[in-house]
């Protein structure tokens, strides 16, 4: 079975050359590398093409107009060819050598639609090396991942990053990233795919490296008006669609709504104040 890497990157020359190299060096040879530029304009589209021309398994896609990470994960989907398995790798961050040959034995050992991984810190709770099977899913960790429940037991980090998918739980579903989100994005696409999972498995196994680079701009750390409309959007979104199988009407679910809002109001305030001073 082949690895899909996409791996998404706009105005990161230095930094992706670690993400691409990290891939080249995996003891699993049998991936291909999907590098999509976001019209990035310094010359980390030439770097991605040294490594392109000297390696067939890599190919860049070039976006002539910056759309996101979003819809740069989206160009890379669409440019997947007969893959098994999926893993993104965000450009300022590495994959550990062993990590596709750990992934790929644990697929293929336990039939699973997804593998979650180690990377920042463990899950809550969670029984490592079992296989999770629908009814876990569905009545404990799809729930907290909507915010219907506290996150406790089962929560696996609302990230797409530290995550392994059979590739036909993607195509086979048409799952695909919000592109109008530019941030909190991965919690929305593991959530059509926990929707979709029959089996899960959590692996203790640390796979992932995230970069240190304090001088890169991630659109994570801004804040403007338009993240809080988009979170209004997605909870609305999740409601439309879970609504009539989850309890909406819950204590919990208004009141992490609330303090969400007001979490990011006090941050945009702070930021519009650092910027008059």
């Amino acid at each position: 079975m082949r690895f899909s890497v996409i791996i998404p990157v706009h105005n990161r020359p230095e930094p992706v050359r670690h993400a691409i190299q990290s891939v080249l060096d995996q003891t699993y040879r049998e991936w291909e590398c999907i590098v999509v530029d976001d019209a990035s304009t310094d010359n980390t589209a030439q770097v991605c093409a040294e490594y392109a021309n000297n390696d067939a398994r890599i190919r860049l896609i070039a976006s002539k107009q910056n759309g996101g990470v979003s819809v740069a994960r989206n160009y890379g989907l669409g440019n997947v060819s007969d893959g098994g398995y999926l893993l993104f790798l965000d450009s300022d961050d590495r994959l550990e050598p062993n990590a596709m040959s750990r992934l790929a034995a644990v697929m293929e050992n336990n039939d699973v639609d997804m593998v979650a991984f180690n990377s920042v810190k463990p899950p809550h709770g969670i029984c490592y090396n079992t296989v999770i099977g629908r009814p876990m899913i569905r009545g404990k960790i799809l729930p907290q991942h909507l915010n219907i429940m506290p996150h406790s037991e089962g929560f696996l980090l609302p990230f797409v990053w530290n995550k392994c998918y059979k590739s036909e739980l993607i195509f086979d579903n048409s799952i695909r990233f919000d592109e109008w989100r530019k941030t909190w994005e991965d919690n929305t696409f593991i959530i059509q795919c926990l929707d979709k999972c029959n089996k899960i498995m959590v692996i203790p196994d640390m796979l992932y490296a995230i970069g240190d680079y304090p001088d890169i701009d991630h659109l994570s750390q801004r804040f403007d008006l338009d993240i809080i409309e988009n979170y209004v959007r997605g909870y609305n979104k999740n409601k439309e669609q879970f609504g009539s199988e989850f309890n909406y009407q819950n204590n919990y679910t208004p009141r992490r709504c609330f303090d969400v809002i007001s979490r990011l109001l006090s941050t945009f305030s702070k930021t519009l104040d650092s910027g008059r001073s």
